[in-house]
């Protein structure tokens, strides 16, 4: 999948942090010398900030639930806190910040391998996987993706401590 972003390139200026890809809530920045991503939420036409607080904070949460958990730490990115995302500019120096919120956002270990949805992993080690996370608090595994090594996951992205509804809005 081709993400509208993709083809912009944005970076946040006065770091090395450039565009890598993109989620529902956010946009993923990559600093390729220091091995970190930075997730900044975009803004979204279909819900308002503090939907996209309420979904940042979730997800935080579960970073430092997971980190503090010995039976769940090695299968997340190192989390290195919030950030702020700075300034955001596209290729021709456009500033673009407006399309986020740059106080929404958090850094963490870039993971090299390939990546896919929890639901397509063999149900025995998803399940493994869902119950140890479950365990610390941490509910909201559906969007979750994986990297599956020797057929057992090894490193899960992705994950919150609960979903946040996306209410419909008033047309």
């Amino acid at each position: 999948m081709t993400f509208f972003n993709a083809s912009r390139g944005l970076r946040i200026p006065g770091t090395d942090f450039e565009y890598m890809t993109e989620g529902a809530y956010g946009l993923i920045f990559l600093d390729r010398k220091f091995r970190r991503i930075r997730k900044v939420y975009k803004r979204r036409l279909d819900t308002d900030e503090a939907h996209c607080l309420a979904v940042f904070e979730s997800e935080r949460e579960a970073f430092e639930l997971a980190a503090r958990a010995p039976k769940v730490c090695t299968l997340i990115p190192e989390y290195f806190g919030e950030s702020r995302a700075g300034t955001i500019i596209g290729s021709g120096g456009n500033d673009v910040t407006d399309e986020v919120y740059p106080l929404l956002s958090f850094e963490a270990e870039f993971l090299d391998g390939s990546f896919d949805k929890i639901g397509t992993v063999i149900a025995e080690e998803r399940n493994r996987i869902v119950s140890l996370f479950h365990a610390v608090g941490i509910r909201h595994m559906t969007d979750a993706s994986v990297r599956v090594t020797n057929q057992a996951i090894d490193k899960v992205i992705d994950f919150a401590v609960r979903e946040i509804e996306l209410e419909a809005q008033p047309l």
